[in-house]
C-alpha cells in the first residue's frame, strides 16, 4: 500500500488540481538530468526538470500481495549535461 503526504492529499481532494510527472536520471557517472511532462521547467530538491521531452508515463499500479508495483515510461533521450 502507498502511503502519500497529507498535503498531497488535500491537494488531490480539492476541485482543481495541477500534477505533472517528473523523472530523474543518474547516469552512472554521476551526472543528473531531470524530465518532466509539465509546460514549463521545474526545480524539484535542486534538480532542474526540463519541458518538451517526449516522455510520456503510463499510470502508476499499485497492486497487493507479492506482484511489483510499476509505472512505464515511453520516450526518447536528447544528449544532457551536467547541471
Amino acid at each position: 500500500m502507498s502511503v502519500y503526504p497529507q498535503s498531497l492529499i488535500d491537494h488531490l481532494s480539492s476541485n482543481v488540481t495541477t500534477i505533472c510527472h517528473c523523472w530523474r536520471l543518474t547516469r552512472s557517472d554521476g551526472t543528473v538530468a531531470g524530465y518532466t511532462d509539465h509546460d514549463r521547467a521545474l526545480t524539484v530538491d535542486g534538480i532542474r526538470f526540463e519541458p518538451e521531452t517526449g516522455f510520456s508515463g503510463s499510470e502508476a499500479r499499485d497492486t497487493l500481495g507479492l506482484s511489483v508495483d510499476t509505472v512505464d515510461v515511453e520516450g526518447a533521450l536528447r544528449p544532457f549535461h551536467s547541471r
